[in-house]
Order: C-alpha cells, then structure tokens, then sequence
C-alpha cells in the first residue's frame, strides 16, 4: 500500500534542507505553482524556447534509497548507549548541525520502516558519516557505511553491532570500495571484509515487467522504483517518438555513461542495437548480470570500457565511419559534458540526440555548446522525482 500520492506532512519542514516549501500549498503540493516555478528556472537558463512537459509520478514515497549523516552528540561518544542519541538526518537550512529525522514522507513504506529499525541501533562514529540505506524489490535491507579505515576497523575490533545486523539479515557495505561484511570462520575477529557483490537491490521496466538491476548499496540509481519507471519510460518516448516502442529492430544506439544497465535493458528490449560505453568495472559487471538475468538478446549489445571521463578510448574503441548511430543517449555526471562534446558530435552529428540530466545549470551549457554545433533542442521533458525541491530531472532531444 502506497501513501496518499498528493498528501504531505512533516514537522521538520521549517528546519531541513530537504524540502522546499515554496511550492507546497498548506499540505498538498501546488502542480500549476510548481510547474511555473520549474519554467522560470528555464527561462533563467536560457531554455525557454523550447516545448515543456511534465511527467508526475506521487507526490510521497518516492525513495528507496536515502542518504543520511550521522552525527554524535558529543566527539567523545564512545559507545552504544551514547551513541543511540545521536543525530541521524540531513543537514538544516544553516548547514551547520544534522537535523534528527525520524520520519519522511518522502520514504517509501518499506524504506521508512528500514529507517525506524536502523535509528534503534546506530552504529559508532566519532564524527560525521555519511551511511545509505536501501531497500531491494525483494524486501532486502541494506547499509552502505561510507566511513573511514579507521571507522570501519573500529566496527570490526568491537564486532557487536555489525554481529546484530547479520543476525537481522541486513546486508553490511563499507568505505569507498563497498566491501561486504561477511562472517569469519577464523581469527580474531567475528567479520570480515570480502570485495564488493553485486546483488539485486534495483529494477528497470520492460514494457509492463520489471528487469532486474545488480549493483552494490552504494552502486548509483534513481532515487526509488517508481521515480525509475517514469524516467526510462520518458526516455524511451523521446528515443522513439512514441509512447510503445517496440519492433525498434535495426535501429542502432550508442548509450554513453551506461551504469549498471537501468536504460541499456529497457532500449534491448525494443529489440534495438545498443553500444554502451561505461567506465566503472563494476558497473560493467553489473550490466552483464542483469543482461544475462533478463533473458534478453545478448548479441544485440556491444559494451565498450569508456565513457566521458575515458571519452578519447570509447570514443576510438569503435569506428564511427561504418557505424552509423540513429540516436546517442547521454546521461553525464554532475559537471556534464564538457570535452566530450568535442570527440564525439563530428562522429555522431546526424544522429538524434537524447540527454538525461538532474543539474539543470551544466544541462543548459552543454545545451548551448550542442547548438554552436548543429544540434538544436527540440523538446524537453521534466519527470517530477523530487517534487518538494528545487532538483528536477531533465529528459531532452537534440536533432
């Protein structure tokens, strides 16, 4: 059972920085008031010529994944009893100390009763952590605790708290490299640390089915299942100008910037051709599971280890010349395009362009450096994921 898809409410609203409440009419979010806002935020990018639509999903439960701060009471909290009145939250608006969140409407049920069992038992930290938790389809419960080696060795010396979240089945990453806690049969220690495993913590669409997404908890998704949904399926109408694409066969796609595989699945599943261009491994490994996973077509995808941080490897890893591409797919990382634009628009430049982008001020400079090129924005659609922020999510054309 979903929350009310239009009802909001929450006693932090005047103290948190993560919602805006400039667009919420009393507890109801205001579509015209916030639609207009998005369209002046637009204009004030200079992408007010170009056709608009909106895409809604709820306006509650959107999220199966959260990133919170831990923050201790005291630098000097040693222990669990301290530890338990700690702060677990987002930052204020002054961003100077964590607001204690024991409950969002932005959360999904199964990821709010994930966040009440989680802030019963904190785990020790001396200062400030970053800590993800996630909820998999299946009801999996995971923590991702991105901490430092000192942290993470304290945690493993102690042993007691990660002991009881084994014994509740939750799933335990740690630090940069995501590495599982997992139990030790010798030593010292009760735990210790295996390299990272991929598992099926995500879901993408495929038609009116869903297709398995593998990664780590701390592996980059959309924010919630639904949210995801809407994306691909937006994605998927301005690739192929229509709200069904099926019997795509013969159309060839270059995806740059793949991940593990949320919109590679979906655009196979039309029975297109697909070259994705991923840099992270783990990604990569992660893509080639969920392919294998879905049943799907494998020789339909060519996958290439590049993308815009390695953009001169992917770019000569295939020769453009005889391959021509009907539509590039771009979904970039925060500072967006950059040179990338350059190697890639004289190879691809009669191509249909689709751009996927939640940062709207590198969105629009690359929208700019794509004009001065030959590729004008035709239409733009907004999916409304974050509908109590200023964060919008942009699916853009280019011909």
């Amino acid at each position: 059972m979903s929350p009310t898809p239009t009802s909001f409410s929450c006693q932090l609203v005047d103290r948190c920085s993560g919602c805006d409440r400039l667009v919420i009419n009393g507890e109801k979010i205001d579509r015209p008031r916030l639609e207009a806002d998005r369209r002046l935020e637009l204009t004030r990018l200079g992408l007010d010529e170009v056709p608009v639509s909106f895409r809604w999903i709820d306006a509650c439960g959107l999220r199966d994944r959260l990133e919170f701060t831990l923050e201790p009471n005291s630098p000097t909290a040693t222990n669990i009893a301290n530890m338990n009145h700690s702060r677990f939250g987002l930052f204020d608006r002054e961003r100077t100390t964590i607001v204690d969140i024991a409950e969002c409407p932005q959360l999904s049920l199964a990821l709010q009763a994930w966040l009440t069992d989680f802030r019963r038992d904190l785990p020790t930290v001396p200062a400030r952590r970053s800590v993800r938790l996630r909820v998999a389809p299946s009801g999996q419960r995971g923590v991702w605790l991105d901490f430092a080696n000192e942290d993470i060795r304290d945690l493993l010396d102690d042993g007691e708290w990660l002991e009881r979240q084994i014994k509740n089945q939750v799933i335990v990453e740690v630090g940069q490299k995501r590495k599982r806690v997992v139990a030790n049969s010798s030593g010292p220690r009760l735990h210790r640390l295996q390299d990272a495993t991929l598992d099926a913590w995500f879901e993408t669409p495929i038609g009116d089915l869903s297709a398995t997404i593998f990664g780590t908890i701390g592996t980059f998704t959309q924010p919630g299942f639904r949210a995801a949904r809407t994306l691909v399926k937006t994605v998927l109408e301005h690739a192929f100008d229509t709200q069904n694409p099926v019997q795509q066969s013969g159309v060839k796609i270059a995806e740059f910037g793949s991940g593990n595989g949320s919109l590679t699945i979906p655009l196979l599943a039309t029975g297109a051709e697909v070259n994705a261009f991923e840099s992270d491994r783990l990604a990569i490994a992660a893509l080639e599971l969920g392919l294998k996973n879905s049943g799907l077509d494998s020789t339909r995808l060519k996958i290439y280890p590049g993308d815009f941080i390695l953009s001169a490897r992917a770019i000569h890893s295939i020769d453009f010349g005889k391959t021509q591409f009907d539509i590039v797919i771009v979904d970039p990382p925060r500072p967006g395009l950059g040179v990338f634009i350059d190697s890639i628009v004289s190879r691809a430049s009669s191509a249909k362009w689709i751009y996927v982008s939640c940062y709207p001020e590198s969105f629009a400079k690359d929208a700019l450096a794509l004009k001065a090129r030959g590729l004008n924005l035709k239409k733009l659609s907004i999916v409304e994921q974050f509908p109590f922020t200023r964060h919008f999510e942009i699916v853009a054309t280019f011909e």
